[in-house]
């Protein structure tokens, strides 16, 4: 049985790869929101029209929309929302991970700081 509709996968690993370019390019959170929120509201229309007695599927729905909603209350950061969206859309293949075309290798970020040794 497929857990959820091949449109619903389309979308969300599409998400995931516009979500890694714009990482790279060094998106903000907020940009990053915008660009999920595609994601989340596919999700939503696809647990609205899912029958209830279809538990398996409307059980993967919630715990990705759940999954979105964490990221979105918690995100500190691109490179973290980024797992946490990625995540949800694994979570909605039977298969684990998302496309291989949707990894990214991050750019290290220097950060300073403040204080110092006494």
């Amino acid at each position: 049985m497929e857990t959820v509709s091949r449109a619903l996968s389309k979308v969300g690993n599409d998400v995931v790869a516009r979500m890694a370019q714009e990482v790279v390019r060094g998106a903000s959170v907020v940009r990053l929101q915008f660009l999920a929120s595609e994601f989340y509201e596919a999700l939503k229309a696809e647990l609205d029209q899912t029958p209830r007695h279809e538990a398996a599927r409307v059980g993967a729905l919630v715990a990705a929309a759940r999954q979105c909603l964490r990221s979105a209350e918690n995100c500190t950061s691109p490179q973290l929302m980024l797992v946490d969206i990625r995540a949800a859309v694994s979570m909605l293949s039977e298969s684990p991970g998302v496309e291989p075309g949707a990894v990214v290798r991050f750019r290290p970020q220097l950060r300073v700081i403040q204080g110092g040794l006494p």
